[in-house]
């Protein structure tokens, strides 16, 4: 599995084998654990601090982008991301760049963000293209398109491997959710716990088990999901759903 993809996906970086040949700086991994701890502003510092031990790292701009994008700083994302694109060490890592530039244009130009992602798949060759088609369709989850989401996907889960289908079963699950297709859904998502965890694939879990109306089992996985460890790109709706469920 790409570095990146554990990212996305709410895995630890910390022991990814795309480190093997060139580990990044120190200031890195002090600022990677800084941002699982949600203290944004020191590890943007710190990101900072590896790109000057290392300014080509592309690890270190990925993580400066995503401190960025937590702290609300967009046009900063941008160009955070261009730079990133330029230190790419292959088209997977480009297409990386391509997803975190959408990201840096989502609340100002949204349809910007979406051709950005639409140019990225189109511009792919095999088998960089299936990933890039992935990375697509994860944002539409996130931004809930669940139908963008699905077709996306369903491009891309032939064409990848054993080691990067698991991500994808998670996509498609969350896609499902979103289109209220709960029972297909839940298989999709039990496929993917069986080869990996991570919060947000536990929040996916418990947004379908709700869909199910099984409201207990839900509360009990978006509790766990906060308590995983890890990147969880939906700790905000989680918390929400947890406060309705205990009302309930």
């Amino acid at each position: 599995m790409h570095r990146m993809t554990t990212w996305l996906l709410g895995l630890s970086l910390l022991a990814s084998p795309g480190w093997a040949k060139r580990p990044p700086p120190p200031a890195f991994q002090l600022g990677f654990q800084q941002f699982h701890q949600h203290h944004w502003v020191e590890a943007l510092r710190l990101a900072d601090q590896a790109l000057t031990e290392d300014p080509k790292c592309f690890d270190a701009f990925w993580l400066k982008a995503f401190c960025q994008l937590q702290l609300g700083q967009h046009s900063q994302v941008r160009q955070t991301a261009i730079n990133c694109r330029k230190v790419a060490g292959d088209e997977g890592e480009r297409n990386y760049a391509d997803y975190l530039l959408a990201e840096g244009w989502t609340t100002q130009n949204p349809a910007k963000a979406q051709a950005l992602l639409d140019e990225s798949v189109h511009r792919s060759t095999r088998p960089w293209r299936a990933e890039a088609q992935a990375n697509a369709a994860w944002y539409y989850v996130k931004h809930a398109q669940g139908a963008k989401a699905l077709e996306l996907i369903d491009l891309a889960i032939p064409r990848m491997s054993l080691d990067r289908v698991s991500g994808a079963y998670d996509t498609r699950g969350a896609a499902l959710v979103m289109l209220g297709r709960y029972k297909e859904a839940w298989i999709e998502l039990e496929k993917a716990a069986k080869l990996y965890n991570s919060p947000n694939l536990m929040f996916h879990r418990a947004q379908c088990l709700e869909g199910l109306n099984r409201p207990r089992e839900a509360l009990k996985l978006y509790t766990q999901s906060l308590q995983q460890g890890g990147w969880h790109e939906f700790e905000a709706l989680a918390r929400k759903r947890i406060r309705a469920l205990e009302k309930s």
